[in-house]
C-alpha cells in the first residue's frame, strides 16, 4: 500500500515533529511511503529556502519531491507551488497524509481525490487558540472567511480530518467551522525507537556520574524553547526552596529576555544547553518527574510517551496528556501561585510514596500505551490494529 505525506507548511527535515515521524512509523509498518515538500523549511534564521528542486532520499529511506515555486497569489500573496498534481497522478498514492491544509494548492488534492476517489485522504490540524489566536474581530474574520475556506473546502473530501490535541480539534470546528462528523483527536507521541526504559539505570547512573550527584536524589526535568511562556524562570524560583535531593534539570536554548535568569542558578539546578533528540529520551527515561509549567509543546507527548509521571500547566484543550492519573494539571496563572504549587507539589512528590508511586505506575502503563507511535500510525490512515 502506497502512502504520500504531503508537507507544504513550515517543514524542516531535522525536527522530530508529527510531519517527520508518522512517515517514518509507516515506514517502518511496512508501507510504501513518499513526501512531497517544498524547498523552504524552518531554520534558526526563519523561514528559508533550504533545498534544491527535485529528488531526494532521506534519512528514513523515504523519497522526498521537493515542489518548485509558482508565482504568488495575486491579492494576499499566499505562496504556490508547481507539480502537486502532477506529482500525485505520477506517484498515484492509496492514501494521501497531509500535514496541515492552510495552502493554496489545497485544491491540487481536492482535484486529485475528485479524479480518483477511491484514494483514501486524511488530513491533521496544528493550529490552536496559543499558536494562532483569534483575539480579534480581524483576525477571526481572516482565519474564517480566507484560511478556513482551504481547511472546509478539503474536509468535505477527507476520510478523516485530526487535530492533535484536544484544542486544535475545538479550533478546527469553532474557528473554521469543519463539521464535526469527520473530526477526532490523533495524539503525537514520542519515538518510540528512541524510547528505552529497560536502560533506565544505564541512563541514571551516566547522568548521576556526569553531573556528581546521588542516584536516589529525586530528579526533576524540562525543556525545549526556553522563553517566558513557559515559565521556566519560576521553576527555577521554586527549586530554591526545596530540599537538598531534589535537583532540576533544564535543557534547551534560553531566549535574550530568559538568559538573564540562567546566569547564576541555585546549586540544586543543572542547566545542560541544547540537546539531541535521542538525548531527550534518555533524560525522561531516567528522570522522576517531568514538569512544564507553561505554554505547551510537543514535549509534552514525547514525555508522557516515555513513561515520565509529569506536572503540566493546564490549558483548556490540551489535558488529553492527563492519562487518568499520570499527570498532575496546574490551574493557575498568579506567579506566586505557581511557585507555592511547584514546591508543594515537587516535595511531597519526592518521598516516593504511595502518592508518587501511583502516578508513576499509570505513566509507565496506561501513558506509554496510549501515546505509542505504532498505534497512532495505524489509526493515522483508518487501520485498527494494535
Amino acid at each position: 500500500m502506497k502512502i504520500c505525506h504531503i508537507n507544504l507548511i513550515g517543514y524542516s527535515d531535522e525536527m522530530e515533529y508529527h510531519d517527520n515521524i508518522l512517515p517514518r512509523k509507516h515506514k517502518e509498518l511496512g508501507f510504501d511511503v513518499y513526501r512531497i515538500i517544498h524547498a523552504h523549511g524552518l531554520t534558526v534564521n526563519g523561514f528559508m529556502k533550504i533545498r534544491e528542486y527535485g529528488e531526494y532520499t532521506d534519512r528514513d529511506n523515504i523519497l522526498n519531491i521537493v515542489l518548485e515555486d509558482g508565482k504568488p497569489t495575486p491579492l494576499l500573496k499566499f505562496r504556490t507551488y508547481i507539480g502537486l498534481y502532477e506529482n500525485l497522478v505520477k506517484l498515484h498514492p492509496d492514501i494521501i497524509f497531509v500535514h496541515c491544509c492552510q495552502f493554496y494548492n489545497i485544491k491540487d488534492i481536492i482535484r486529485y481525490k475528485k479524479t480518483f476517489p477511491q484514494v483514501k485522504l486524511f488530513v491533521d490540524n496544528h493550529t490552536d487558540y496559543i499558536n494562532t489566536p483569534v483575539n480579534s474581530i480581524k483576525r477571526k474574520l481572516f482565519y474564517y472567511f480566507v484560511i478556513g475556506r482551504f481547511a472546509r473546502s478539503v474536509a468535505k473530501y477527507a476520510d478523516k480530518f485530526w487535530g492533535v490535541t484536544p484544542s486544535r480539534v475545538d479550533y478546527l470546528k469553532k474557528v473554521y467551522k469543519i463539521k464535526s462528523n469527520n473530526l477526532d483527536l490523533l495524539v503525537m507521541p514520542g519515538d518510540n525507537n528512541k524510547i528505552h526504559p529497560e536502560k533506565r539505570e544505564e541512563y541514571r547512573n551516566d547522568f548521576c556520574k556526569q553531573f556528581d550527584i546521588k542516584y536516589n536524589d529525586f530528579i526533576v526535568v524540562t525543556g525545549g524553547k526556553i522563553d517566558k511562556r513557559k515559565n521556566f524562570h519560576l521553576l527555577i524560583e521554586a527549586f530554591k526552596g526545596l530540599p537538598y535531593n531534589c535537583k532540576l534539570l533544564i535543557f534547551g536554548t534560553p531566549d535574550k529576555e530568559m538568559k538573564p535568569y540562567f546566569n547564576s542558578l541555585p546549586f540544586n539546578v543543572i542547566y545542560t544547553g541544547w540537546v539531541t533528540a535521542e538525548q531527550t529520551y534518555k533524560y525522561f527515561v531516567m528522570a522522576d518527574l517531568g514538569v512544564f509549567p507553561g505554554t505547551h509543546s510537543v514535549l509534552w507527548e514525547q514525555a508522557v510517551s516515555s513513561g515520565l509521571p509529569c506536572i503540566f500547566k493546564y490549558w483548556e484543550g490540551m489535558d488529553h496528556v492527563n492519562t487518568n492519573g499520570n499527570a498532575r494539571m496546574m490551574d493557575l496563572d498568579d506567579e506566586h501561585e505557581i511557585v507555592t504549587f511547584l514546591k508543594e507539589n515537587i516535595i511531597r512528590l519526592s518521598d516516593k510514596g504511595q502518592d508518587f508511586k501511583k502516578m508513576d505506575s499509570i505513566a509507565k502503563t496506561r501513558g506509554m500505551q496510549l501515546f505509542s507511535y505504532p498505534y497512532i500510525a495505524y489509526k493515522s490512515i483508518g487501520i485498527s490494529h494494535a
